[in-house]
């Protein structure tokens, strides 16, 4: 009954403009045609993932400064010499302890070599990963470039680039997720305008 006193009103109005149920522009939702308010919803989509991705990156620089003054304040490898020397000559230990002591000790010797050498390098890489997840980041929060943005949230997901994996890796999937939906895609549309 109540469906039939529906098909009457709209046949007492003829004089509307129909509506599609389907279609998304109702005159009665606001700024729904404004690109301004497109572009407010996408930001507000995007700024938790992006927010999450500049903390990661923000924790891998303050990992990549401290791996810095490490390399400057004591090489590894040195270091590894010099702790070496102690444990040997450590008093309390049998001949067998001695035996084991140095076995573990040449054992490691070649990979603190080279880690030593390896180290400026992934200091390198991760520095410059964690600068363009920031970056990515700050474009991801603007809807300036998408691609930059994708990028950055691949970055994240890695685990092995930034000193605090789990934010990278939950505003990575984050900001991917986010780049997917239309209202997104059609702010970075608009601002690439």
């Amino acid at each position: 009954m109540a469906r039939d006193r529906d098909y009457e009103d709209d046949d007492r109005n003829d004089d509307r403009p129909s509506r599609d149920r389907d279609d998304e522009r109702y005159d009665d939702e606001p700024g729904r045609d404004d690109p301004r308010d497109a572009i407010a919803r996408a930001k507000k989509i995007v700024k938790t993932p992006a927010i999450l991705l500049i903390i990661h990156a923000i924790v891998g620089l303050l990992g990549v400064a401290y791996g810095i003054v490490t390399i400057v304040s004591a090489n590894p490898a040195e270091e590894f010499k010099k702790q070496r020397v102690i444990e040997e000559n450590r008093p309390g230990l049998d001949a067998n302890q001695k035996a084991a002591l140095k076995q573990t000790y040449d054992m490691m010797e070649p990979a603190m070599e080279l880690y030593s050498k390896a180290l400026p390098a992934l200091i390198g890489v991760g520095a410059l990963s964690m600068i363009l997840v920031l970056i990515g980041g700050f474009k991801l929060m603007n809807l300036s470039s998408p691609g930059f943005a994708k990028a950055a949230c691949v970055l994240g997901i890695i685990p092995c680039l930034g000193g605090c994996c789990l934010i990278g890796i939950i505003g990575g999937f984050m900001g991917f997720s986010a780049m997917g939906k239309p209202d997104v895609k059609a702010a970075f549309a608009l601002n690439a305008r």
